[in-house]
């Protein structure tokens, strides 16, 4: 065999070796889809409950009513230190309750947190006691909706609610698993392989929440999720024929009882009957009916214009009003929690625009009793600090929180006003928790107007809130927080 043949040969065995090593294209493609399949599997789950359609009636869309500016009535409560000692302005539980013992009709009342956790260090004031105390006596029904934290997902008593029962009041506690998902990452794997075995027995970890009490892994596992009832809404007839709606920031937990806090009393037949909707739709996630009805009858009109928000629709609303903010008007913003990137990018742009913006916000040291290290309000104040016109503060508390969800654009002739239970954050404007808040436009010269805008500058100054002072924000920790708020991993 002369040498070409022979290496002509030699290349031939090679060829065929090496083909008979190689996968055919084919099987190259299955072996990538063994990968694939399950990521885009995992990926559809999310998006369809990060997605699916709300329960009917959850999100009704916004509708506007105009009445009389004399008919809405601010309040607030307001901690700080002064002289080394705590003082406070407590305003919010003291009107709930007073509407609560004017009713003559019925009363609804949706609150996130109904507890005494967290209460083993400092003094508190009894609210949960107040507000079951409040109930007590009365012959027309009356009706509390709640979040499962309160009770853990079903491993934990909560006295509290014992007491609304013993005082005649019909208790629900939602069901979390039929609201959208919010934890991307975790709630998938969840939905798909955990959520069918419920929480029951045997409950041998330590609880959380209050180390009184075990509870169960499967109960831990649903907490992860990260969503849940955040509403504070109060309904009821007024006890002089009409109805009143209030709308506010504060839990009742006595552990939060000195938590500042804002609220809106709203005096108004539509609105009511535009919230007890909505409440309705929240009391089917508990297994609840609600019978009661808003008669039809006159309502004065006025010079505002209030707008209930549910979901998402309270984001359209805020970030349509700070676009429409314009050089000269001033913009106070007070929040436990601020990290939404499309919020941040209009108060960016504002400030270009010459608004003149106030930050009063939570230091983030701590919530549900544990330490938060700033995340995320030193992270989204060292964003905003070095654009003009833009000042920032911190509330001025140590154990308590600066509860406070409030917005206010104050114009040359009128004031727009957003205030409730919404976080500025991609959980809290997302629709994967439920929220109810308010939009208020009047007059700069209507007395709530007038009330709102005094309250703000009195918080802003010196000694209510404190000089903005930075934590670590390390580059790690600045990953690990946008980490958070893109996927849900977070509590804000």
């Amino acid at each position: 065999m002369s040498p070409i043949e022979r290496r002509e040969r030699n290349d031939k065995l090679v060829t065929a070796r090496g083909n008979a090593q190689r996968p055919p294209r084919r099987r190259r493609r299955l072996r990538h889809l063994r990968w694939l399949l399950p990521i885009a599997v995992y990926a559809g789950l999310a998006a369809y409950y990060r997605y699916r359609p709300h329960p009917r009636g959850l999100e009704p869309p916004p509708r506007s009513y105009r009445l009389p500016a004399q008919n809405l009535r601010f309040v607030y409560n307001m901690v700080w230190y002064e002289n080394g000692e705590r003082r406070a302005v407590r305003q919010v539980v003291d009107t709930m309750c007073e509407l609560i013992r004017r009713a003559r009709r019925w009363v609804v009342l949706d609150v996130f947190l109904f507890n005494q956790l967290h209460v083993e260090h400092g003094q508190f004031v009894p609210v949960t006691r107040q507000v079951a105390d409040a109930f007590r006596g009365k012959r027309h029904p009356s009706y509390f909706i709640t979040d499962p934290f309160n009770v853990f997902y079903g491993t934990m008593p909560c006295r509290p609610l014992d007491w609304l029962r013993e005082a005649g009041v019909r208790v629900g506690v939602v069901d979390a698993r039929r609201i959208r998902d919010n934890n991307l990452v975790y709630s998938p794997l969840w939905r798909a392989l955990l959520q069918w075995f419920g929480n029951g027995r045997p409950r041998w970890l330590p609880n959380p929440v209050d180390r009184r009490y075990r509870t169960t892994l499967r109960a831990i596992l649903e907490a992860l999720n990260f969503k849940g009832n955040h509403r504070k809404v109060l309904i009821a007839d007024d006890g002089n024929g009409s109805y009143v709606s209030f709308i506010t920031s504060g839990n009742l937990e006595d552990s939060g009882s000195y938590y500042a806090e804002t609220g809106l009393v709203i005096h108004s037949r539509e609105v009511a009957r535009h919230f007890l909707a909505s409440e309705k739709a929240v009391a089917h996630l508990a297994d609840m009916v609600i019978p009661c009805e808003v008669e039809p009858g006159p309502e004065p009109e006025g010079e505002a214009w209030l707008t209930p928000l549910m979901g998402t629709c309270i984001k359209r609303a805020v970030l349509s009003d700070l676009r429409a903010a314009e050089a000269g008007d001033e913009l106070f913003l007070f929040m436990l929690f601020l990290a939404d990137r499309d919020v941040l990018r209009e108060l960016k742009e504002a400030a270009l625009r010459g608004v003149r913006v106030s930050l009063l916000l939570d230091q983030s040291r701590r919530s549900f009793g544990s330490e938060k290290r700033g995340f995320p309000n030193h992270f989204a104040a060292a964003e905003l600090a070095p654009y003009p016109n833009v000042r920032i503060r911190w509330g001025n508390t140590r154990l308590e929180e600066f509860h406070t969800k409030l917005c206010v654009l104050a114009k040359p002739d009128r004031c727009i006003v957003h205030l409730g239970s919404a976080n500025f954050t991609r959980r809290g404007l997302s629709g994967t928790v439920l929220e109810a808040n308010v939009r208020l436009e009047a007059p700069l010269t209507a007395p709530v107007c007038q009330d709102i805008l005094r309250y703000a500058h009195w918080a802003f100054s010196d000694p209510r809130s404190l000089e903005r002072i930075d934590l670590d924000r390390s580059r790690l920790k600045q990953a690990w927080y946008r980490l958070q708020e893109i996927t849900g991993l977070a509590t804000f």
